[in-house]
């Protein structure tokens, strides 16, 4: 009795020291209850043996119960304070041993399968409720667990079938469904697979540093987040986990397809980057192409995915391969819109095939939105706009009629030989259409805007250079607005 008596006052003391949240005290105070009681118990089956009565009264049976009824709490209260300090496998043990002792114990059942869960063994925690629900088979509580844990482990099932099969956004859902009932690092690896497999390595990156805080011997943790370094372009540090990974686990299988391949892709990127720098674009570009084909396939929302595609882009672009640049920058902005360099190539493409048009139509979308706070993106659409701006622009060396190196009295001559071709009045008879009329027109106009332009040393450079007349103008005007500055400076310099 003085035993028992002792035992229950562990037992409070447990119970106050998990409440206090020293869980690790709790374990012992649990501990050294369990074993007063295992000595009673043992005991007591001592004497039966040795006894001569074969009869148990009903009171000594009360008293089994009891004890037996007291250990069962005592292992699972155990067992409670193992899940809060991650000791998956002796919560299992001791649940299993309250169970044992007390079939009925329904609180056994349950926190033995959290535990499960929350080291991914799904199945196992699936047919220990079953069992629960067998041997009691009117309790509510065990039927309604028996569904929920048997949807975790269907959708569970369902995810990793998914994610095998290249299926990543629909194994994302899957797995969305399962975190929302654990947090089991399994569970949180392959969710974060999932991330990694559609290119969105932010999250999958979040979500490797939670596994890895949570257990940071866990192989599979820094494998992802090591696929995430990868996914971003970032191989050194990829190299880096996979390693650590394999230490780890050295029979980790994914960690080490991956290391192997990072680290093919780590010399072949080297090597292109190289013959970039030596100008051997065309060599350049079979590595890259080496590069992307070695890694398919792999998601267009990666870093990695647009910067492989960007280069490429580059390295075409220097060998005047304009259609493949171009269609190599729009799969990098296909996967991210906001790569000035792949923006910049794409433009530089447009330019090379003579559609300034096109560039300046999709830039000038960009400046609307943040391109105009990038000098790179800026300096491009003023580009293309200069280009737009000096094919619509009137050719006036053809409209004279003389080459771009005649003089200025040559052209003042052939002025005024071609005002008189195009002056309005030659068009006023019935014999010509309105179309015609209104050409004439826009030609006298542009006649005398070009006299005014090729005739002013500093207009006709201008419009040498590409410049349109609105443009030519404003550059006068801002060389003028330059020179009154200028004089009011020395003037107030002189007088001071």
């Amino acid at each position: 009795e003085s035993r028992r008596a002792l035992a229950a006052t562990f037992k409070e003391e447990a119970n106050g020291k998990f409440a206090a949240g020293s869980f690790g005290e709790a374990q012992e105070l649990y501990s050294k209850a369990l074993s007063l009681l295992l000595h009673v118990m043992q005991q007591k089956k001592h004497q039966s043996t040795l006894s001569s009565s074969a009869t148990i009264d009903d009171e000594e049976e009360e008293d089994d119960d009891d004890c037996i009824h007291m250990m069962a709490m005592l292992y699972a209260n155990r067992a409670a304070a193992h899940v809060r300090l991650r000791q998956h496998d002796s919560c299992v043990r001791d649940c299993s041993e309250a169970i044992r002792l007390d079939p009925t114990y329904i609180k056994a059942f349950m926190r033995r399968a959290k535990s499960l869960i929350d080291v991914g063994k799904f199945e196992e925690a699936y047919r220990g409720i079953a069992n629960g629900c067998q041997k009691n088979p009117t309790n509510s509580t065990l039927a309604a667990e028996l569904i929920r844990v048997r949807e975790i482990r269907d959708h569970m099932a369902l995810g990793l079938r998914q994610l095998e099969e290249g299926e990543f956004a629909v194994a994302r859902a899957s797995f969305g469904t399962v975190l929302r009932e654990t947090k089991s690092n399994r569970v949180v690896v392959a969710a974060a697979k999932a991330e990694v497999g559609l290119g969105l390595t932010d999250r999958a990156m979040r979500l490797s540093l939670q596994v890895i805080r949570a257990d940071s011997t866990y192989a599979e943790g820094y494998e992802v987040r090591a696929l995430c370094m990868l996914m971003n372009g970032e191989l050194d540090n990829a190299v880096k986990l996979f390693r650590e990974a394999l230490r780890l686990d050295p029979d980790c299988h994914g960690a080490k397809v991956a290391l192997k391949k990072c680290r093919t892709m780590q010399t072949s990127l080297k090597e292109a980057r190289q013959k970039v720098f030596h100008r051997d674009f065309a060599g350049a570009v079979t590595l890259f192409t080496f590069i992307i084909d070695s890694c398919q396939p792999f998601p267009s929302k990666s870093n990695l995915y647009c910067m492989l595609f960007t280069e490429r882009a580059e390295a075409h672009l220097r060998l005047k391969q304009y259609e493949r640049a171009l269609s190599d920058a729009a799969k990098a902005l296909y996967g991210r819109n906001d790569l000035p360099s792949a923006w910049i190539v794409k433009a530089h493409a447009y330019r090379g095939l003579g559609r300034d048009e096109d560039a300046f139509s999709e830039l000038s979308v960009l400046m609307e939105t943040w391109g105009a706070g990038n000098d790179a993106i800026r300096k491009a659409y003023e580009r293309a706009d200069f280009e737009v701006r000096k094919k619509k622009r009137p050719d006036y060396y053809k409209l004279f009629g003389v080459p771009s190196i005649a003089s200025e009295m040559e052209i003042k001559k052939q002025y005024k030989v071609r005002a008189k071709d195009l002056h309005p009045d030659r068009f006023s008879g019935g014999s010509f259409t309105d179309a015609q009329r209104k050409e004439a027109e826009e030609n006298f106009k542009s006649l005398g805007e070009g006299l005014e332009v090729l005739c002013d040393d500093f207009k006709r450079q201008l419009y040498d250079e590409g410049y349109d007349r609105e443009a030519i103008q404003e550059r006068v005007a801002a060389a003028q607005r330059a020179a009154h500055r200028s004089q009011g400076d020395y003037h107030r310099g002189h007088h001071g």
